[in-house]
Order: structure tokens, then sequence, then C-alpha cells
């Protein structure tokens, strides 16, 4: 008996098995100031941000190639988008007197086609909201994109999940394979997209916090097993051409005083702060180096001429909207039929009575 019941369990087990973790995008409520209910988007801009992007493991782009790098960047939220249309009356503030300006740092790889287009896999990262006096921000400037006292909020990266909305949320119903990748081709350059998935790290913030979501209308049986937030990025890599026709990054507007100010070691600490090793894009002075990691050098990159290699390194301009929502554990419709849940038990109970009726027929008297 004790072994059928044991198969039995093992059989529930492997079923039980098939729960599968999803994130759902969901209406919340922005605690400050506030609160403000069924809010459903965190809107940024459409290409306001910036994103600097340092090539940490070869000096070159070149087709057929692949590059490991580091990413940090930064867009300024406008307004919050409400479940059936509308925006929260005001814009987007934490307190009054204050800008929330979204931060990144990620790393990753870069796969180069032969056709110059990439597609960029996110393996490591998290996301920061912070709350900086307002009109202070320059996308351009790290500097002023917040410290770690004026976080308010900060998010890990995590693994790829299906996405689905709940609570007239938008932008669901997206594939775990297209979750936390970015595809874009530097030979002509358009704005590409990326959906990416981070989980709020408890702790570090006085009060409810910046952002609850609201579990609610989740599918029967899911069980949440954590806040996050679904970040969807539009990004345009900035190039320009050269004389000699090869396609380079055109980061002239960036001041080159940045290295010397502390500009790029602020880029260095957003990584420290959200757990991203490696991108030292203070190790050279701006412009110098061949973009090993050890320098941050876009005016040599990325080229995608096997006659001009570049260094790798280049901007991007960034904007995104966020959606909050709920990590949860599911289970698939049909994954655990009820008729097969039943011939299971009907299995423990038929395997238990002949063992028990063996038991009686063979025991001595009095058993």
């Amino acid at each position: 008996m004790f072994r059928s019941l044991a198969l039995s369990l093992a059989v529930l087990s492997a079923c039980a098995a098939n729960a599968r973790a999803d994130f759902f995008d969901t209406s919340a409520t922005i605690n400050s100031p506030g609160p403000i209910l069924n809010v459903n988007q965190i809107l940024g801009t459409s290409s306001g941000g910036f994103t600097f992007n340092n090539a940490v493991s070869t000096p070159a782009i070149a087709p057929g190639s692949a590059i490991n790098f580091v990413g940090v960047g930064s867009d300024v939220i406008k307004d919050y988008g409400l479940a059936g249309g509308g925006t929260a009356p005001g814009g987007a503030h934490f307190g009054a007197g204050t800008d929330i300006i979204k931060v990144f740092a990620v790393s990753g790889s870069s796969a180069i086609g032969a056709n110059g287009a990439t597609v960029n896999t996110i393996t490591a990262g998290g996301i920061g909201y912070f709350a900086i006096p307002t009109g202070t921000y320059n996308q351009f400037d790290p500097r002023t994109w917040g410290t770690a006292a004026t976080l308010i909020a900060r998010y890990s990266l995590t693994g790829p999940q299906n996405i689905g909305q709940i609570n007239n949320g938008i932008g669901g119903g997206i594939g775990a394979g297209g979750v936390n990748t970015i595809s874009l081709n530097i030979l002509n350059p358009v704005n590409a997209q990326g959906h990416f998935l981070a989980l709020e790290v408890p702790g570090g913030l006085a009060g409810p916090g910046f952002i609850t979501p609201n579990p609610a209308g989740l599918p029967p049986g899911s069980t949440p097993t954590g806040e996050g937030i679904h970040a969807f990025v539009n990004e345009q890599v900035v190039v320009g051409q050269t004389t000699d026709n090869t396609v380079n990054n055109a980061f002239r507007f960036v001041d080159p005083a940045l290295s010397g100010a502390g500009g790029l070691a602020a880029l260095d600490a957003f990584a420290a702060l959200f757990g991203v090793a490696g991108g030292t894009f203070a190790g050279g002075a701006f412009g110098a180096g061949n973009g090993t990691g050890t320098s941050f050098n876009p005016y040599a990159g990325p080229s995608v001429l096997p006659s001009t290699l570049g260094s790798g390194d280049f901007g991007s301009l960034f904007g995104n909207t966020d959606f909050p929502g709920v990590s949860a554990e599911t289970v698939p419709p049909g994954r655990v039929p009820e008729p097969a849940t039943m011939l299971v038990w009907g299995v423990v109970l038929a395997t238990g009575g002949l063992a028990l009726r063996s038991r009686r027929k063979n025991a001595p008297a009095g058993c």
C-alpha cells in the first residue's frame, strides 16, 4: 500500500511541477503623492532618455562576431496612465517639487549577424526610480540622475516569463521567448523594441513604497510570488556618416569633460548599485582606448564594415513605458485535468483496499 501511495504522490508531484512562473500586468496604486489609484502605465518619453553602452569583451564589432557589454541609461517619467484611459492629473512626481527618473544598468551579450543586425540578450541588471529636484535632469549627464539617497524603488532583473494582462492592462500577451532581448540594426538605424521583467528588491524605503500592484484577477489557482515591473523600451542607435563612408557613433554632443568631472564614474556607480560588474566606463579618458572595457570610446564605433572595425562602444536614444504587475506561479489550463487526478486517487484507494484485504486474510486470529 505504501509503495502504491508513494508512487501516486510522485505522480501528483509531477503534475504539480507543471506549474510555471508567469508575469501579469495589473493596475496599481502610486503611493506618493496620493494615493493615485488604478495606474497601469508608468509613462516615460519616446526617445528623450539616453543609454551608454560599453563593450567589455572585445575591441570590435564585426559581422559574425559577438561581444559582452554593459549598458547604463535613464529616462524621465512624465505621466501615470490610468486603467480605462487618461492620465493622472499633475504628471508624475514623488512628493512636491520632484521629478521621477528611471535608471537602469544591465549586462549581456550581442550577437551580430552578417547583415549587421544585432540581437542583444540581457542576462543581469536592475531598474531603479529616483526622486530628484524638478528640472535638474539631463539625460546626457549621469551626475544628474540621482543617488542612493534619492532612490525610491529598486527592481532586479528576472528570467524570461510569459506576460499576460489583467485589470484593463495593456502590453500583455507576450511569450517568454520574446522577453529580455532587444534587436538593433546598425546598418539602417531604426527604433527597436524590447520587453524586460524585474522584481522588486524589498527594503530601503520607508513607508508604503512607490508602487503597490493590485493582484486581484489572477487566474484561479495562481500564487503571487512578487511585485514587479514589465518594462517596454524603445531605443535608436545614434550614428553618423563619416567621410570614409564608415558608420560611426555620433557622440560629439556628449561633453568630453564628463570623464574628468565624474560623469563616467557615475555610470560605474549605477552599475554597482544594480549588481552589474565590469562596466569600467571611467577606466580611461573619454574617447580614448579601443573599447575593451577599460575605456569608453564611442567615437570609434560601432562600425559594421570589416575593414573598419569599431570599438563596440556606442550611445542610443532611449524611451520607455513601464507596466506594474505581479509574478505568480500558475497552473496552465489542461495541465492537471480533474479526471487524471481522480484516476490517481482511485488507484490509491483500490490498491490500498486490496492490501488491507490481503493483510486481513493472512493475519492471525484476533487481528
